[in-house]
């Protein structure tokens, strides 16, 4: 099976619930992949389902996409990531999305975490397996949406 790389992939709303400083927060918040021919894939999350995101991944350049596949790429307004590159392989019809992010430590380089999603490829979904990342992340399924114009 291929992916799709005319358009993105988006989530459904993904609820998240945290208790800091005797308060209890809860939102609701949508993953978007772009997964490029090149085996980057770029991603971000936001609470606005209707994000603009081909238009967001369209406007960044190379150097923005190179430097964001182990740093930090900042932080929104609403303090989430603002995106975050990796690479990806496809094995039959399981596609591994990996993310790999250096923590800078003084005099001693950086601490590495690895993160990493499967699913299976389902024409135009994604369909989650089982997290294999340690601590486990989300699993969540994911469905294409076509660049505009497409």
């Amino acid at each position: 099976m291929k992916i799709q790389t005319s358009g993105y992939y988006r989530s459904q709303a993904l609820p998240w619930e945290e208790r800091h400083g005797g308060a209890h927060l809860y939102g609701a918040t949508t993953q978007f992949w772009r997964f490029l021919s090149s085996g980057l894939w770029i991603g971000c999350n936001r609470e606005d389902r209707q994000f603009q995101f081909w238009e967001f991944s369209e406007a960044l350049d190379q150097d923005h996409i190179g430097d964001a596949r182990t740093r930090s790429t900042g932080l929104t307004a609403g303090g989430k990531e603002l995106f975050r590159v990796g690479v990806y392989r496809i094995e039959g019809e399981v596609i591994t999305a990996e993310h790999e992010w250096h923590l800078p430590l003084y005099l001693s380089g950086a601490q590495v975490h690895l993160s990493q999603w499967r699913w299976t490829i389902a024409g135009d979904r994604l369909l989650a397996l089982a997290p294999s990342s340690t601590p486990p992340l989300q699993s969540y399924d994911l469905e294409f949406f076509p660049c505009p114009g497409h």
